[in-house]
């Protein structure tokens, strides 16, 4: 009997790891994009997710240096010499920091089973926000404690001033995205690079190859949902891409780089 005791304890004591590895690894947490601090990138995200159908679940480049971070902001269209004009930045989603930056080129030392995201948005922003921006996800980087590949999203541009306009209660209005033939905006799918190695890259098997599936071939959907600090968040993903569920962890990062962590409490229908 003892025997069988000290069996169902050790099993208890496995299932009860296994339950926490699992919510370890399904529970991504979110970066909460203040855009009072920065409307301008918000405004960048917003023409990605609404315009553009592009998700917002992205993974973490632990490994990227200057060279690499540089080489991903050509592909996408902000490299020296771009278009934006003298006294502003370009600010490129995904971020360069992530492997989807420069629309899924460079990822060598990405080992996550997801495909990269191969398009993106830039935008001429406001060099002060770009910098309050860039420590904000720095610091989020860092208090959330992802590890090279780790997925996190970015979670809300309720206060973008572009989805404000686009948002048309709950049903967003399209005609009312950016003009990208001229002006601040630009969506690309192309590389402005000569070389795009390994882009759409699964764990790095087949560098050199692409993927005929891209992610936004997966239909949007918008999932809503509140925070313990009462704000309320909303995710754009694509397909069957996990979303937020009640617990999870959610940063806020102000334009001083302080973090605030708050939780999902409710996850709306």
């Amino acid at each position: 009997m003892l025997s069988k005791l000290r069996i169902l304890s050790v099993a208890v004591v496995a299932l009860s790891m296994t339950e926490t590895i699992l919510a370890q690894v399904t529970v991504t947490p979110s970066f909460d994009l203040v855009c009072g601090d920065y409307p301008d990138i918000c405004d960048n995200h917003c023409n990605a997710f609404y315009c553009h159908d592009i998700t917002s679940r992205l993974h973490y480049d632990a490994t990227s240096d200057v060279g690499t971070a540089d080489q991903r902001r050509t592909a996408i269209g902000c490299g020296s010499g771009n278009y934006c004009p003298s006294g502003t930045d370009c600010d490129e989603f995904p971020y360069a920091s992530t492997y989807d930056g420069g629309l899924g080129c460079f990822p060598d030392g990405y080992d996550g089973g997801d495909q990269l995201v191969q398009s993106g948005t830039t935008r001429c922003a406001d060099p002060t926000q770009n910098s309050r921006h860039g420590n904000a996800l720095g610091q989020f980087y860092t208090s959330a404690g992802l590890n090279n590949g780790d997925p996190f999203i970015d979670a809300t541009v309720n206060d973008s001033p572009l989805c404000k306009a686009i948002d048309n209660g709950g049903f967003p209005d399209l005609t009312k995205c950016p003009d990208e033939s001229s002006g601040d905006y630009r969506f690309r799918t192309t590389p402005a690079t000569p070389t795009c190695p390994a882009r759409g890259s699964k764990r790095g098997l087949f560098r050199g190859m692409q993927f005929e599936r891209n992610v936004s071939d997966k239909p949007l959907r918008i999932v809503m949902a509140t925070t313990s600090s009462n704000r309320t968040m909303r995710y754009i993903l694509r397909g069957e891409e996990e979303g937020p569920v009640v617990g999870g962890p959610v940063w806020t990062a102000d334009a001083n780089g302080n973090t605030i962590r708050s939780t999902i409490v409710k996850v709306h229908d």
